[in-house]
């Protein structure tokens, strides 16, 4: 008997194609119509890369199409895919052999049994081609919201990652064309899935750093039942957070006032070396262009000299002015152990420390972090001396401003008289 397998196939497209209209089920995400389309289409690209007959080729596009059928069927999923293909090629009069064939594809493209022969090898490929595609993490998206709402269970990241990672893992490419074609893209996926996990738990063991390193400060401050806060020994008890907090003082608000001060510090120091820079630049250009046009002239026009000289002058000791005001001062870059019982080093002004080893800075670090005194104090002598260092830059600028403002006016006097005389 002469079995006609193209008109078999098509047969099995519509009755594949009619399934999927008569059942559906909103919770199938992922092993759809859709996806089922995308296996005949990959199944047909590597099967056109090998010489196949016309019966294997067609078995193997059938068995493609009822792949995914028994997911709006029962569970096992996969094997009642194979029961659907059976029930279906007995009734279509397809040949024992045949159907033992395309369930035998089917069993392999599922895993269940080992890809033995090429064209279970195509389909098992065909079906995860989507592994060695930019499009993976959209469709393991929907596959695990898919996993989600079959089983009943909330999956989150981390396990999802692991899972996927195991199955890129265990399940690679079998033929020789899917291998060359999407086994790249499928490690490539398998590595971002590792980075991505990676960075999910650094992620959270930095959190769960912060968080113990908040309880300790707090600890440190309201005491290790959460009550009352420490007192700030000082002298002259000047600055006493038990006395505050007895009295309802904002504590949060003494943080926040740090918090802003420093902020507004920044912005005013920024501000200072913008106007800097714009004395600076300004200022480069009118000597630029000076010399070039009028130091030249002096032979031709000697009553020039003396307004020039004027101008550059002026320039130039703006230039000097503005320089200062943005000439860096940096410190030792060491602080000592006495320093550190003190409590008089600022630990939080990089130029107590850039010279000293990571060690020593992190033991000190921990001690001021473990003493509300020294971390609070810290905090104001950080504050006290960045606005010693903004009030030095604004007073040399508005030298510079000044002499520049006088210095252009007597310049250009000096040019009038120049040319009227």
């Amino acid at each position: 008997m002469t079995i006609d397998y193209q008109q078999l196939l098509r047969k099995s497209a519509e009755h594949v194609a009619l399934f999927f209209v008569e059942h559906s089920d909103p919770r199938i995400l992922f092993h759809n119509q859709e996806y089922t389309k995308d296996i005949i289409t990959q199944a047909r690209e590597i099967l056109s890369s090998y010489k196949i007959n016309e019966r294997e080729s067609a078995l193997v596009t059938i068995a493609g199409w009822f792949m995914n059928t028994g997911y709006f069927l029962t569970e096992p999923f996969e094997q009642a895919s194979v029961n659907h293909a059976r029930k279906f090629l007995e009734t279509a009069s397809a040949p024992t052999e045949d159907i033992q064939y395309v369930t035998a594809m089917m069993q392999a493209a599922s895993g269940a049994i080992p890809a033995a022969t090429l064209t279970q090898k195509i389909l098992y490929d065909a079906c995860r081609v989507y592994t060695g595609t930019e499009s993976f993490k959209d469709n393991s998206k929907r596959a695990r919201r898919e996993a989600e709402r079959l089983k009943g269970i909330e999956l989150n990241g981390d396990q999802w990652s692991t899972m996927s990672i195991e199955q890129l893992s265990a399940e690679p490419f079998q033929t020789e064309y899917a291998l060359l074609r999407f086994d790249p893209v499928r490690l490539q996926n398998i590595d971002d899935l590792r980075k991505r996990k990676a960075a999910k738990i650094e992620k959270k063991e930095k959190k769960a750093r912060k968080k113990e390193l908040s309880e300790k400060q707090k600890e440190a401050i309201f005491g290790e039942d959460g009550g009352e806060a420490h007192a700030f020994a000082h002298q002259d008890d000047s600055f006493d957070i038990k006395s505050i907090k007895k009295k309802g003082g904002p504590i949060r608000g003494i943080e926040t006032m740090f918090r802003v001060s420093s902020t507004n510090q920044q912005r005013l120091s920024v501000m200072a070396d913008n106007k800097a820079h714009i004395m600076i630049s300004v200022n480069s250009i009118i000597v630029s262009v000076a010399i070039a046009l009028i130091v030249g002239k002096f032979g031709e026009q000697p009553q020039l000299l003396i307004p020039t000289v004027i101008l550059l002058a002026v320039n130039v000791l703006t230039i000097i002015f503005s320089i200062l005001a943005t000439r860096p001062k940096v410190s030792t870059g060491v602080f000592t152990e006495e320093q550190l019982r003190n409590k008089s080093v600022n630990l939080l002004y990089f130029g107590s420390y850039y010279r000293m080893g990571f060690e020593e800075y992190e033991t000190g670090m921990a001690k001021m972090m473990n003493d509300s005194d020294f971390l609070y104090r810290t905090l104001m002598k950080n504050i006290f001396w960045q606005g010693k260092v903004i009030g030095h830059k604004f007073n040399l600028l508005r030298i510079a401003y000044n002499i520049f403002m006088y210095g252009i006016a007597i310049s250009v006097i000096a040019y009038t008289l120049t040319a009227v005389i």
